[in-house]
This record gives C-alpha cells, sequence and structure tokens, in this order.
C-alpha cells in the first residue's frame, strides 16, 4: 500500500516534503528525489498532523558537552492541540494498526486480507503469507511460520500450512457470526445508547490530565534550565547542582511514566467509541476491508493442529471466549 501510494504521488508530479517547504539550500542543481515506501510511512506516522507538537527530540549529552543526541520516543514530550489538525486521531490510529500489522512481513504482489495478523500459536511468531504455483498453472496462496522458515533444519516449530482462501473465509464467516451474536445481547443495546457520549468525556477528561502534567514537565525543564545559569555564575556549587539535579529528572520521570499510563488508558477508551459501527460494518457490509478488520481484530492465532483462535480489540467481544476458537481442518490443496 505505501508503495503504491508513492507511486501514484510521483506519477502525479507531487513533490516531497523537503521540496514543498523550500528546504533545497543544501542541494546544488536538480533535485531528483522522489516519493518511496519509507517517506509515505514516515508522514504516516507524523503526529503533527494531528495537530500536535513534539518536544524534546534531542537533548545535550551533559551539560559539560554541547554534543546532542536523539532521545527516545518514549521519552520525548507530545503537547497536544498546537494548531488546527489535518486528520482525526480515529483514523490516525487506524492507520498505525494497518502499519504495524504489515511490519515483518514480505511484500508480495498480491494483498492478503488477513496479512500480519496471524501469529504462530507454538512459537509466537507471525505467519506469512505465500503463492505457490501448482502443475495446472493455477496460483495459491498458503501459511507458513516465520521461525520454521527460517530454521527449518533446528526444527524449532512446524510449517503451519493452510490454504489461504479457505483460511479466510471460515475465519470471517467465524467474526460475523460472533458480531451477529453480539448484536442479539441485551447489553449491547444498553451500551450502545450512551456509549460514544460516555467515552468521548472519559477521553476528554484523561486528555486534560496529559496536558496538565506534560505542562507540568515544561515547568521542570525551566527549572533545569534556572539550575545550569546558577552553576555557571557560582550562585551553586557541584554538588548542590547535582542533587537537585537528579531530584528534577526523578520527577519528570514520574510524571513521564503517568502520562504514559493515561495515553494507554485513552487508547483503551477511544476503541469502544464506534464499536457499534464496526458491528454494523462488518454484520451488514458487502465486501470485508482490510481497514475494518484491522479495527476489530487484535491477532488470530494458528496452531500446527488447526486450531484457530481470534483475538479482538474490543473485551466485550472477548467475554464468550470459546466463540473465538475454530477447529481448521483444510489443508493448503
Amino acid at each position: 500500500m505505501p508503495t503504491e501510494i508513492a507511486d501514484n504521488l510521483n506519477k502525479a508530479k507531487i513533490p516531497v516534503r523537503s521540496v514543498s517547504v523550500g528546504n533545497m539550500h543544501t542541494r546544488k542543481g536538480e533535485i531528483k528525489r522522489g516519493w518511496n515506501r519509507d517517506s509515505i510511512i514516515q508522514v504516516a506516522r507524523d503526529r503533527t498532523y494531528l495537530g500536535d507538537v513534539i518536544n524534546g527530540k534531542s537533548k545535550k549529552l551533559s551539560y559539560k558537552s554541547k554534543k546532542i543526541i536523539l532521545t527516545k520516543k518514549e521519552n520525548q514530550i507530545i503537547v497536544h492541540g498546537k494548531h488546527e489538525p489535518l486528520i482525526d486521531e480515529e483514523t490516525f490510529n487506524i492507520v498505525q494498526d494497518l502499519i504495524d500489522s504489515r511490519m515483518h512481513t514480505k511484500i508480495y504482489k498480491y494483498d492478503f486480507l488477513l496479512k500480519g495478523l496471524l501469529e504462530c500459536e507454538e512459537c509466537g511468531k507471525k505467519i506469512s503469507v505465500l503463492s505457490l504455483k501448482q502443475k495446472n498453472g493455477k496460483v495459491i496462496q498458503y501459511t507458513r511460520c516465520n521461525t520454521y522458515a527460517s530454521m527449518t533444519k533446528s526444527k524449532l516449530c512446524t510449517p503451519h500450512s493452510n490454504n489461504c482462501e479457505k483460511l479466510t473465509e471460515k475465519i470471517l464467516s467465524t467474526i460475523k457470526t460472533r458480531l451477529q451474536e453480539y448484536q442479539k445481547e441485551e447489553k449491547y443495546f444498553l451500551l450502545a445508547k450512551d456509549i460514544k457520549d460516555k467515552t468521548l468525556y472519559k477521553k476528554n477528561l484523561i486528555q486534560n490530565q496529559i496536558d496538565t502534567m506534560t505542562g507540568k514537565i515544561e515547568k521542570e525543564n525551566i527549572k533545569i534550565d534556572q539550575l545550569y545559569n546558577d552553576k555557571l555564575n557560582g550562585i551553586i556549587g557541584t554538588e548542590d547542582f547535582e542533587r537537585m539535579y537528579k531530584s528534577i529528572l526523578d520527577k519528570k520521570d514520574e510524571m513521564k511514566k503517568l502520562i504514559n499510563d493515561l495515553k494507554l488508558q485513552k487508547e483503551d477508551t477511544m476503541k469502544e467509541i464506534d464499536l457499534k459501527k464496526l458491528v454494523k460494518d462488518f454484520v451488514d457490509g458487502k465486501e470485508i476491508t482490510r481497514e475494518l478488520l484491522v479495527s476489530l481484530i487484535d491477532k488470530i492465532t494458528i496452531s500446527e493442529n488447526k486450531e484457530i483462535k481470534i483475538y479482538y480489540k474490543f473485551s466485550l467481544l472477548n467475554n464468550k471466549y470459546e466463540d473465538n476458537i475454530i477447529n481448521f481442518e483444510t489443508a493448503i490443496s
């Protein structure tokens, strides 16, 4: 998908971002850069388009050194609502899931609906999708465990070979049956009436907590700057500086951990907002899209004895776990 988008942009002669913003002062002559898979993923991952500003992407190695190093993503500070967003957060999160689901899987000319969602029950590694050309010229797709493929001689796992077409039909049929049952449950109708209002309220409440904590971290950064100045001006000694500096860093680490916990709570809350719509789209839709599957399914595990388990992203769908297990007996023929 990213490669196709890049090809379309290049055909339409849409300039890359560095050209659009005029970042050409270090280049001489004609610029021959174009869009590629990595540049598309970079754009899709960029939280700037959500209206966010990311602080703390880099820092000095120490106050004694001028060397600047990049910080880990989990240690960066995200400030929300700094400018008008170009995309809503729900769509952004779906795109992230789509990208993540395709990571560590080979890219083929065909597109498999469940690619990136399948995992091996025995070893926990991804299950890939491959093509097999038969003697009659027909090409079929089949599954294979990545551990078995990379370390066949070690016998650390088994092939997990299944016909993809028949496997997909069985899985989609099972998911649809589960969602239809869920629609009939009384608690679904009770929850569906006010789930959106409640979850939006909870989401905004969590976001306010995140913004408050982010503001406190910014204040601690100002304190660090003041400490540096006091140290340089001889107002405080090295021992006092190191003690106070460590104390501030400890506070920042605690607040960053709290922010990460709040973000996880916010993600869980957002997952519930459009549950009713997702269920209806799947049950009533003429065609099941990959985007819809990624929005509903966390992962699908397959064992060598053909037992399949479906893990939904919504806890309410996982309540009847016995409904999520399939016994699948079809080989790759």
